[in-house]
């Protein structure tokens, strides 16, 4: 893994990520809307200890897992849509890394042909590079979920974690679990009390997880600072607190 081929590949990997975000994130007004503006706003409230909002202002969904990511950048960069969209790459980074990393490792491809199968996700077309460093909260999420589930594929406290955290924040999280399932059902390694052991202690871990947050969501900031908790259940409140 550490060898001077894998480093090359890596290199370009995250270099390829940089050049084909770098136009929306240096220039963000190129691409930069209301939902983008929302998330930065909750980095900044929670960096500034105004709000707690656990999931995106106004829903009872979408868990709010970019401005939490965001919030300790602003605490050193300011509130600013370069510092919103920059935290933004840095997950795109790690998706590439874990990406090649893993195809490496898993497969045992050789590091050029890693990636060169990772192209599709390094070098998308424009519109789909802008979508993948859009600061909505759930566009390059679903990519670092199923990358982590893989990785944490036996460590079931940690795999639990992912899916629920991963679940609340979208769904499509789901797709990489089924696909996941699928091959251990393929290879047969599902089929063993050990791994049905660990399958298990992931779905408590993981309801855990879930009912936790679920817990928490009544006493998170749902609007914005000032706004009671509770507000969606009653449908109640609006942005206009939030500054």
């Amino acid at each position: 893994m550490r060898s001077r081929s894998y480093l090359f590949a890596l290199a370009a990997a995250l270099a390829l990520v940089v050049a084909r975000a770098f136009v929306w994130v240096y220039y963000p007004h190129t691409d930069f809307d209301s939902d983008q503006a929302i998330v930065g706003l909750m980095a900044k409230h929670l960096a500034e200890g105004r709000a707690f909002p656990l999931f995106f202002y106004g829903q009872p969904y979408l868990l709010g897992v970019e401005a939490w990511i965001a919030a300790p950048v602003f605490l050193v960069t300011g509130a600013t849509p370069v510092a919103l969209k920059g935290t933004v790459l840095a997950l795109n980074l790690v998706v590439a890394w874990l990406l090649l990393r893993e195809l490496v490792r898993s497969t045992g491809l050789g590091a050029w042909t890693a990636l060169a199968c990772s192209v599709f996700v390094l070098l998308p077309p424009p519109i789909t590079a802008a979508f993948l460093v859009r600061a909505v909260g759930m566009n390059i999420e679903p990519f670092l979920a199923v990358l982590l589930l893989w990785v944490t594929r036996r460590r079931p406290v940690l795999f639990g974690v992912v899916l629920a955290v991963g679940v609340l924040n979208r769904e499509f999280t789901i797709y990489g679990l089924t696909a996941l399932i699928a091959v251990e059902i393929l290879d047969r390694s599902l089929f063993t009390r050990p791994a049905l052991a660990a399958r298990g202690l992931s779905l408590l871990v993981f309801a855990a997880a879930w009912d936790l947050i679920r817990v928490l969501t009544p006493y998170s900031s749902t609007h914005g600072p000032g706004t009671p908790p509770g507000i969606l259940a009653t449908g109640a409140g609006s942005l206009a607190t939030v500054s």
